[in-house]
């Protein structure tokens, strides 16, 4: 599913689990494509997206996917905008980190 909002209501109590679930998909998926050499990152936003809209407190998406969306390509997804936009959902969803 790629719909944060829709997932959110499917978990319930469960956000937080499908939160690392979908955190680790998203790391798997990166390594993949890295080390296949394949520069198709087009997957990688929408588990991010769903991944910290489930657990706001995810701290390590915030942290280390804001370098993989803002890495040019082939390295990267090559969006800075949605790392920026990922950056800041983290500072306001955690203002003391």
């Amino acid at each position: 599913m790629r719909s944060p909002k829709l997932m959110k209501l499917v978990t319930l109590e469960y956000a937080t689990l499908a939160a690392d679930i979908y955190w680790t998909r998203a790391v798997q998926y990166y390594g993949s494509k890295h080390l296949g050499q394949d520069t198709d990152l087009e997957s990688l936003w929408p588990l991010l997206d769903v991944a910290t809209t489930l657990d706001p407190n995810l701290l390590p998406a915030y942290r280390l996917v804001a370098t993989f969306l803002s890495q040019p390509e082939p390295r990267g997804a090559g969006r800075p905008d949605l790392a920026v936009q990922l950056l800041e959902r983290g500072l306001n969803a955690n203002p003391t980190y």
